[in-house]
């Protein structure tokens, strides 16, 4: 087989972007400690026909200005302003940065702003992004065809693909095949073995990425035949990932419509089934802990504190109305009135921003349910590790 990749699929390089530390970046951001410039904004910011730095631009900066953010920081917020400036999509976009330097910046996409959001605080609200990289799953699509096909990725939470690798196999003898004849027979035989070791040179290609990494979803389209053999070949791991699609998408022509609803319904299913798993394993350990009391809130708090919790569920609306106290460091969380084991206080507010806050400075996973599924009907519930 010969490969044409625009741009480079690598195993290595790929498998190592998932995140098998998903939220790593942002406990980093918990840890550097003082106040951040955040930005939740949507770019670009300002229509293209604008004055440079248009009216939403100097906005922001004032806003930044006014809070205290250093001219570093502005200077730096300006640069990214001014690097998507062309962009004609507007997306909402995520930015963190500390003296300068950007910590945290990522595309949210789907997210749909009501006002553009611009702070400097030491309590940057991060259960935004948080929520957003639930929503995404690692994923891998496999377009297959008889005389080869096309592997997408979507491992960072893009809208594009981060590669992509056209694959040609054998074709001769399925181009002679069609001419039928005496030999039509032993053509077809033979045009039958050549289809089996394309998709699975395919296979042993996605069989490799998902072996490297934290694939959520692999989706499989192609002619029935042709699919079948890709799923012969798939390995027992990729196998428990897959979705197939009986359609050709990439024969000349294709439209893109009915492979875009098949992965929005497949990634909407993942997602849900995570939450429900999450769920589930709350309901089932010993562990786990409601949070409609003071008494019961303080369990979990007291399990954030010893760096005991291995996946927080919250529900946002049942926590609206709950304060909780954050911390400079360990132990991050504390309840109001109760000792902080003489770490600074950074402030008293929202208890689902301190939770996840604690949660991601402890390597815990967080994961926001739909309301009123968690057991008991809680606002809030841990799982031990």
């Amino acid at each position: 087989m010969s490969a044409h990749t625009a741009p480079v699929l690598n195993d290595n390089s790929l498998g190592m972007t998932m995140a098998s530390s998903r939220n790593a970046d942002i406990s980093n951001v918990v840890h550097v400690g003082g106040s951040l410039t955040r930005l939740l904004v949507d770019f670009p910011t300002d229509d293209a026909d604008e004055p440079v730095p248009g009216p939403r631009l100097r906005a922001v900066t004032r806003t930044l200005e006014g809070a205290g953010s250093p001219d570093t920081d502005i200077a730096t917020m300006a640069a990214i302003f001014e690097e998507h400036s062309a962009d004609r999509d507007r997306t909402p976009r995520f930015v963190v940065i500390h003296d300068g330097e950007v910590l945290l910046d990522e595309m949210l996409p789907g997210v749909e702003l009501t006002a553009n959001e611009a702070s400097f605080d030491p309590l940057p609200a991060l259960v935004p992004l948080l929520m957003q990289r639930q929503l995404h799953v690692p994923y891998l699509v496999l377009e297959a065809g008889a005389e080869g096909g096309r592997i997408r990725t979507y491992f960072t939470g893009s809208l594009d693909a981060d590669s992509e690798r056209s694959i040609e196999g054998e074709t001769e003898y399925i181009h002679n095949a069609a001419s039928g004849g005496l030999d039509h027979i032993g053509h077809a035989h033979h045009t039958e073995e050549i289809w089996k070791r394309n998709e699975t040179e395919l296979a042993d290609v996605v069989n490799r990425l998902v072996e490297r990494g934290d694939v959520g979803l692999l989706v499989v389209t192609g002619d029935p035949h042709v699919v079948e053999l890709v799923t012969t070949a798939l390995s027992s791991r990729a196998r428990a990932i897959l979705a197939s699609l009986a359609s050709d998408t990439i024969a000349a022509g294709a439209s893109a419509d009915g492979l875009n609803a098949f992965l929005a319904e497949q990634l909407h299913r993942v997602a849900q089934d995570h939450q429900a798993e999450a769920i589930a394993r709350a309901a089932a350990k010993s562990g786990s802990a409601a949070a409609d009391t003071v008494g019961r809130i303080q369990a979990i708090v007291d399990a954030l504190q010893q760096a005991a919790v291995d996946t927080l569920l919250l529900d946002l609306d049942a926590l609206e109305s709950q304060s909780l106290v954050s911390l400079a460091g360990e132990p991050w969380v504390a309840v109001p009135g109760a000792g902080t084991f003489g770490a600074e206080i950074l402030g008293i507010g929202s208890a689902a921003e301190a939770l996840s806050r604690a949660a991601v400075a402890t390597g815990a996973e967080v994961v926001f349910v739909d309301h009123g599924t968690l057991p008991g009907g809680s606002s809030a519930a841990i799982v031990h590790r």
